[in-house]
């Protein structure tokens, strides 16, 4: 991963995490230690505040008018401007049709909703027949009941009635519907800070509100290995190097944009220098106690 690393900055945090283990007597494996994970908190909380919102997402898909345009990695292979999953997913979704249609929708917060239509089948009752008419079901998992029928299976004003009913109702095709999916991918991912949790350790701590150090204890990902990592490379002669890895795609880009390793740095430096004025402070204060 190709990230814009201040040479001046690492050189700067390198002499203040020696000094810091020359004032506490701590052994610098230890202060490596801890350090990696403190640059991970920190890369997960500036990652944070620049995650972008369901609703600008949207907007900006609007603005493009709705081409995707995602390009493949070794992570998340594409076609035709959407991920692999996002095609099967779509596939699926139309059960081998070349359009059918759907019932778009947005909650408050712009996220994206797709929901598959389907209509009851006629019923001739004594009197009457009661004509198809659109079911409220497949929102969990999209599940009809096996007699529900397409859009193409009913007359055409039974569909036209729909229609005039719900303007959310619309015909789409396998691209569409394709685009639609990749759109909400990319809302749930902003929305969940995928970028910035991959900095978190595998297991992590949360409250309801939000992340912190001290609360249960959550997964990271399914898959059960670090997406993000921070490492120190030491050689004979000490620190050699930083190796910052992550593993969701655009990682490199976004941090690059939006200067944040650079802000992540001047942060750990910061706070080093407090923590060695307090380790000072302590210092000279046992000294004073031990004369007295």
């Amino acid at each position: 991963m190709n990230l814009a690393i201040d040479a001046s900055q690492l050189k700067t945090l390198q002499n203040e995490m020696t000094r810091f283990a020359q004032v506490t007597g701590r052994s610098m494996e230890d202060v490596l230690a801890y350090e990696a994970k403190e640059i991970g908190w920190e890369l997960y909380k500036e990652s944070r505040k620049i995650s972008p919102t369901p609703s600008k997402i949207l907007a900006s898909a609007k603005t493009r008018s709705f081409r995707m345009g995602r390009r493949g990695d070794a992570l998340a292979p594409s076609r035709y401007g959407v991920s692999a999953a996002t095609e099967r997913r779509a596939e699926a979704l139309m059960e081998g049709q070349r359009s059918d249609y759907f019932n778009v929708s947005t909650d408050g917060d712009g996220m994206v909703r797709l929901r598959r239509v389907r209509f009851s089948a006629r019923k001739q009752l004594k009197t009457r027949t009661k004509l198809s008419r659109v079911l409220r079901g497949g929102r969990f998992g999209n599940r009809f009941s096996a007699g529900s029928l397409r859009a193409g299976q009913v007359a055409r004003f039974e569909l036209q009635q729909a229609l005039n009913a719900d303007a959310r109702i619309k015909p789409l095709n396998l691209g569409a519907v394709s685009a639609a999916v990749e759109l909400m991918h990319r809302q749930r991912a902003a929305k969940g800070s995928t970028i910035a949790v991959q900095w978190l350790p595998r297991v992590w701590k949360r409250s309801k509100s939000s992340t912190v150090k001290n609360g249960p204890l959550v997964v990271n990902n399914r898959s059960g290995f670090e997406m993000g990592r921070v490492d120190f490379l030491k050689g004979r002669e000490g620190l050699n190097a930083i190796e910052i890895n992550g593993n969701v795609p655009g990682t490199a880009k976004v941090l690059n944009r939006h200067g944040i390793v650079g802000k992540v740095f001047s942060t750990r430096i910061r706070d080093r220098r407090e923590r060695i004025n307090r380790a000072l402070i302590r210092n000279i204060k046992e000294t004073f106690t031990r004369t007295a």
